[in-house]
């Protein structure tokens, strides 16, 4: 697929010059820095997420609400794990393996991110100035050649690793993300599709005693080149720190008393026995709810 060309987009996003005085690269620099941060002490969490699958077969007619998955999303040691709602404990399965039907897709929770904005492969430049929700925001886009991206598709068993590029806002007296869009291109045509896109949405949540920049909703896009397309919409919700305590404790041992000495003569009867061992090689799984 041809890559988008950015000069259309760019009137939209273009809204003023009062940034010029200011060096873009600086802006960009200072926004890095801040991000970095943002991201290297994120602590472990987790999350509820709600997503609502669509479906429709050409542009021109409306989405058609598919179903709805509930799922529970941890981001610990800089890993995406996923559990159904009520599950007992998050596994290493893939969410692909876990939701075998439909249009699903994992990063936006916090891979994504880094992988843009902690590499140095990654190719930026300033676009302008906008607005926020009545705050004056920055305007940037990236791109991030095939080469260097682990921006991975796969249907229908076939898979292939593409080049993305993108453009996101920030925030520009905080210097916070506000919004992420992330555009696959030069896909590969034994994938079948034409168009894959991810929109992500940022704001302050509270997690535990402190507050982070994480994301709040998300969007995923994909139209395949028989016109047929698929839309996610992602909610995150109930966030919380993701932690485990354990406390251990030792009493003295009761002191020992052997049993009174039985007559050789003596035996018990079958009632009598009790059986004061395991069989050899006995596996306990033991967890920690």
């Amino acid at each position: 697929m041809p890559r988008r060309g950015r000069g259309a987009a760019a009137v939209f996003w273009l809204c003023g010059t009062a940034w010029a005085a200011e060096d873009p690269e600086e802006l960009l620099s200072r926004f890095k820095t801040v991000m970095k941060g943002n991201l290297e002490r994120l602590p472990d969490y987790t999350c509820a997420m709600r997503i609502e699958r669509f479906s429709r077969f050409t542009a021109e007619r409306p989405w058609e609400r598919l179903d709805e998955l509930k799922l529970e999303v941890a981001y610990a040691e800089g890993q995406e794990l996923y559990a159904r709602q009520g599950a007992r404990r998050f596994g290493a399965q893939p969410l692909a393996e876990m939701i075998t039907r439909g249009t699903i897709g994992t990063g936006q929770f916090g891979l994504l991110a880094a992988h843009i904005f902690l590499q140095s492969k990654v190719k930026f430049g300033f676009e302008g100035e906008g607005e926020e929700n009545g705050h004056k925001a920055l305007d940037f886009h990236f791109d991030v050649a095939a080469g260097d991206s682990a921006y991975k598709i796969r249907t229908a068993g076939v898979e292939a690793v593409t080049g993305f590029q993108g453009r996101f806002r920030v925030d520009a007296e905080t210097l916070d993300l506000v919004r992420l869009e992330v555009h696959a291109y030069d896909i590969p045509e034994k994938l079948g599709l034409a168009e894959v896109q991810t929109v992500v949405q940022y704001a302050r949540q509270r997690v535990g005693s402190e507050e982070f920049l994480l994301p709040v909703s998300a969007s995923l896009q994909a139209g395949s080149s028989d016109g047929n397309e698929n839309l996610n919409r992602i909610r995150l919700a109930a966030c919380r720190k993701y932690q485990t305590e354990s406390t251990l404790t030792t009493e003295a041992a009761p002191a020992f008393s052997p049993a009174p000495s039985q007559p050789a003569a003596e035996t018990e009867s079958p009632a009598q026995v009790r059986s004061a061992g395991l069989p050899a090689g006995t596996v306990f799984e033991v967890a920690l709810d």
